[in-house]
């Protein structure tokens, strides 16, 4: 009877025992299983070996969170139990859910038997060498039916602590988390946009002799910022440099190193600090470049020639001295913006409300202050890197713009003096060679009438050079860039021309309730098209009429026709293009105009001529 009552209660206390572990700390798979996260039903140890995973002499801590922290250069055991209620064996996957696990593995035993060892992976190795080609780090599993399964999960990191958080899933139906992969795929698509307009803004500043240093930091920071969040994304490791180790264990490091080397320099440049503050100058590049040795030095984190934990010491330490440059950066934009008044700061401190943050959670992540979450990263990615980026390159473009409108002003300025000088010194000059052959020609003292008939020609030759200087300095002026006085002076020049002929001209301006300006190169060929009509009809069309009509289509282009109703001619007929059409055709193709030519033998001819106003491939 003692024996049958040791007996039940023996059994008593194994089903009191399963219950309670099934209840409380076993994950439960069913036919309908997806998905779990069961960090908090899992236990912990950093000092179990393989072969001693089933000792029960083995003290593990039990887990409070599903996000488990830690720490670095330990073998860390993850044990949970899982049964399988179904009647069918199962495979599923489980994922850790962090790019950065140096290597992980597990192990399955049912009644202290090995069913099942998964294969090693980690962010140190190819795709092809992987358990599994998962961004954030799965490994699979095995689960046979009815039965109670005891799981170790085994996870390395060296040097950096790291958080993982195991979730079960379905591979089929239970991965709801694809999401954090098209967060980091768009905000990587969207830096390289970035990169590209940058690349043009560098072109465009390049042509047209506009020099801005912080558009060249710009582009660093740009450049290795989108390899930075491939690194972090872990699709860096994934498909690109994973069989290479060494470099694998401190890219992420390195590239935000050098991306925020190029980022403080930016700062630099764009506040004019290297120019107007020598010791904070020197502070700053003092703390870049020790920053940016200091993650080079993380590429010995392979090779262990350092002590452990000593990159991440030092990597603390400059962590607060590129804060200490971030706050002296907020300061002085906030001068900018308050004292001197430049309002295109007010985009450049939009910068740090996502920059500050940004900078924040990731060292809180490195220093251990903030548990890691993998979606939260993806969250932190597209609520701060993206806007802090985008903000960046509006900065920069409206940079770029002001550049580019005082280089508009001083050229300006420029085309004023030289027309203002050429009109003083050659206009008067040629006024006095004028007047003076005028008033030779009337001395009694030359009495030879060829002589005067020669002095009389210099002067009309003054008079015609001086015409064309006011033509000249005309397209050069750029008060007349106005396109309504280009109209005025369209109808000015056609008047003058036939004024002693037989032919009337007849004028449709045109007007609009905008007044917009003719770029300097499209105004003077154009004028010069214009003239070439002119000469045309004078020369070769024998009309009566000219028919001139020069409006605006829109805000942005202008429509030129010269009709007559002369002799014509056969604009197929190669003998044509003797009549200026080719000097037409050429100088329209140099302002990226478009000349339809209508014209029949005794039907007179038409001319028309469509463009731009301005043209951004013309001025430089």
């Amino acid at each position: 009877m003692y024996l049958i009552r040791s007996f039940f209660l023996v059994l008593l206390l194994l089903f009191g025992h399963i219950y309670e572990v099934e209840a409380r700390d076993t994950l439960i798979v069913k036919n309908d299983f997806r998905s779990e996260t069961f960090g908090q039903k899992t236990s912990k140890n950093s000092f179990a070996q393989k072969n001693t995973l089933l000792n029960d002499s083995i003290k593990w801590v039990t887990n409070t969170l599903d996000d488990i922290r830690l720490t670095s250069d330990t073998n860390h055991w993850l044990k949970v139990y899982i049964s399988n209620q179904s009647n069918f064996d199962k495979s599923f996957l489980v994922f850790l859910q962090n790019v950065q696990i140096d290597t992980a593995e597990l192990f399955v035993f049912i009644n202290d038997t090995l069913l099942f060892q998964s294969p090693v992976t980690g962010c140190n190795m190819p795709s092809d060498k992987r358990a599994t080609y998962d961004r954030t780090m799965s490994l699979p599993i095995l689960l046979k039916a009815n039965t109670v399964h005891l799981v170790f999960i085994k996870v390395y990191r060296k040097e950096f602590g790291i958080t993982v958080s195991p979730e079960l899933c379905d591979p089929i139906t239970g991965i709801t988390f694809r999401w954090t992969d098209y967060f980091f795929l768009s905000v990587i698509v969207f830096n390289i946009l970035f990169i590209v307009i940058g690349l043009i803004i560098k072109y465009q500043a390049k042509k047209k002799q506009i020099v801005l240093r912080e558009l060249d930091w710009f582009l660093l920071y740009t450049n290795i910022g989108c390899l930075y969040l491939v690194a972090a994304s872990g699709y860096g490791s994934l498909y690109i440099w994973g069989s290479y180790p060494w470099f694998e264990i401190n890219a992420s490091i390195f590239f935000g190193a050098l991306s925020s080397f190029g980022f403080l320099h930016f700062c630099k440049y764009a506040l004019g600090i290297q120019k107007r503050y020598k010791y904070i100058n020197l502070w700053f590049n003092l703390v870049a470049i020790l920053y940016l040795s200091s993650a080079i030095m993380g590429f010995s984190l392979f090779f262990e020639l350092f002590p452990k934990g000593l990159l991440g010491a030092i990597l603390g330490i400059f962590y607060l001295g590129m804060l200490s440059c971030i706050v002296i950066v907020v300061i002085l934009a906030l001068k900018k913006v308050f004292v001197e008044r430049d309002k295109n700061f007010i985009w450049f401190l939009g910068i740090f409300v996502f920059h500050i943050a940004f900078v924040v959670v990731v060292t809180g992540l490195e220093v251990g202050a903030i548990v890691y979450n993998f979606k939260m990263h993806a969250w932190l990615t597209v609520l701060c890197y993206f806007p802090q980026m985008a903000v960046t390159l509006g900065f920069m473009s409206n940079r770029f713009v002001k550049a580019l409108e005082e280089k508009s002003m001083q050229l300006q300025m420029l085309r004023k003096d030289i027309a203002q000088d050429i009109h003083d010194e050659i206009g008067s000059q040629l006024t006095k060679i004028s007047l003076s052959s005028h008033l030779i020609s009337l001395s009694p003292l030359i009495g030879d009438e060829s002589i005067k008939s020669k002095i009389l020609d210099l002067g009309q030759e003054a008079i015609l050079a001086n015409s064309q200087l006011r033509e000249l300095l005309f397209a050069i002026h750029p008060t007349s860039d106005n396109f309504d006085v280009v109209q005025a002076f369209f109808r000015e020049t056609a008047s003058t021309y036939f004024e002693n002929s037989d032919i009337t001209v007849h004028f449709e301006m045109g007007k609009k309730p905008y007044n917009p300006l003719m770029d300097r190169i499209v105004k003077s060929q154009l004028i010069m098209i214009y003239k070439e009509l002119l000469a045309n009809i004078a020369k070769h069309a024998k009309a009566n009429n000219i028919w001139i009509m020069f409006l605006l289509k829109n805000h942005e282009q202008y429509f030129l026709e010269v009709r007559d109703d002369g002799v014509g001619f056969d604009p197929n007929n190669k003998m044509s293009k003797g009549m200026g059409l080719k000097s037409i055709a050429d100088r329209c193709i140099k302002i990226r105009a478009t000349c339809k030519i209508d014209s029949k033998i005794h039907q007179g001819s038409e001319i028309q001529i469509i463009g731009n106003l301005n043209d951004q491939f013309l001025s430089s």
